[in-house]
């Protein structure tokens, strides 16, 4: 209870708009992340990500998420 499970990634060093950001998160990495955008300007090229799933799910996100290190 004094602790979360959910993380902010900032993927605001790539280049990428707002908008390719996403399409590569969803339909390259096939992953789906809470907007940072709905949370305001600050949110803009920030996710979050919930991590209370199992280990084996969360190193299966992250390597999925490799796909953004061609941007």
């Amino acid at each position: 209870h004094e602790a979360t499970y959910l993380a902010w990634m900032d993927f605001s060093n790539y280049n990428l708009s707002h908008k390719e950001l996403m399409d590569v998160l969803v339909n390259e990495a096939k992953l789906g992340f809470n907007d940072g955008e709905i949370f305001g300007e600050e949110g803009k090229m920030k996710m979050r990500i919930n991590l209370a799933l199992p280990r084996q799910k969360l190193a299966q996100a992250l390597s999925q998420l490799k796909v953004i290190e061609k941007y």
